[in-house]
This record gives structure tokens, sequence and C-alpha cells, in this order.
């Protein structure tokens, strides 16, 4: 049987990138393809396009903000560390970063710092998802949602008027 080597992990830029390449993808394909085939006389189809558009480029904006943004590190203290094993119980303290855990903190193996509330590490951002940024991911997964759910609106109403009887 194969094992995996235990190593550990490292922050990648390649999903953000796959994910800016595709959201360009999608709204080539959307402008080139799905767009021009839309009936704007009918005044709720151009509307759809427009709140499509907005969405798309809403959830954009927000992953960039989500992956840019201080996901809400931890910062280690001026005193020695040695110190605050004297002080603090050592299960309050993070042994890599040698700072004071608070009650929802964590350390990420990945970006290898502790983060106040830590979700998770989220590859599609290539950041911690913490206290900071927590509110701009959400963001994110839900123009994406929705952008997904405009996307699936318009294939029904195209799907519509292709089987409708003349």
């Amino acid at each position: 049987m194969l094992k995996t080597p235990l190593t550990r992990m490292k922050k990648n830029p390649k999903t953000m990138i796959t994910f800016i390449f595709l959201w360009i993808l999608v709204q080539i394909l959307l402008w080139a393809f799905v767009y021009p085939t839309i009936d704007i006389s009918v005044s709720p189809h151009i509307l759809w396009v427009w709140f499509l558009s907005g969405c798309s480029l809403a959830s954009l904006i927000t992953a960039i903000i989500a992956a840019w943004k201080d996901p809400g590190y931890l910062t280690k203290p001026d005193i020695p560390f040695q110190e605050l094993l004297i002080k603090f119980d050592s299960t309050m303290l993070c042994p890599e970063c040698e700072i004071i855990w608070t009650q929802r903190s964590k350390h990420c193996s990945i970006c290898n710092w502790c983060v106040e509330w830590f979700d998770h590490h989220c590859p599609w951002i290539n950041n911690c998802v913490g206290l900071k940024n927590h509110t701009w991911f959400l963001w994110f997964l839900l123009f994406t949602e929705l952008t997904l759910v405009i996307v699936d609106v318009l294939l029904i109403f195209k799907i519509n008027a292709y089987y409708e009887v003349p």
C-alpha cells in the first residue's frame, strides 16, 4: 500500500490565478455566445443579463478583497516566550508563533501563522479565512452562488424558448 509523504503544504497562488482565468473565460463565453441570443426587447431578460454581470463582477471583486485582506493574524508580544510559559498555561500558547492564543484562534499549517477566529485556509483565495476577512469571504460565496443561479435561470429561459411551439 502506498502512503503519501507527510510534507507541509505551502501557500500557492495557482488556484487564485486559475479562478481569475476561469472568471475571464466565463465572461468571454457569456458575452460571445449567451448574451447575443437573449431577446432584449423583453424587459425581464435584459434585467437578468445586467444582474448576472453585476453578480459575476461582485464575485471577482470580493474574492480579490478576501484574498488580499489580512485574516486576523495574531501578533507576537514583546515578552519573551520563556516568560509566557511561566505566566500562562502551555495549552494557551502557540509554540510555532510564540504567541498567546485567543479563544477561537488556531495555527494555520499552510500560512504558518496563528489566525484569530480561524475558519479554514481557502485554496481559492489562497488565504486563511478569519476574523478580518470572513465577511468578504461570505460575500464572495453569496455572489458566486447568485451567479450560478442566474446562469441556470437564463438557461431555463433559453430551453423554454427553444422548445416553445410557434
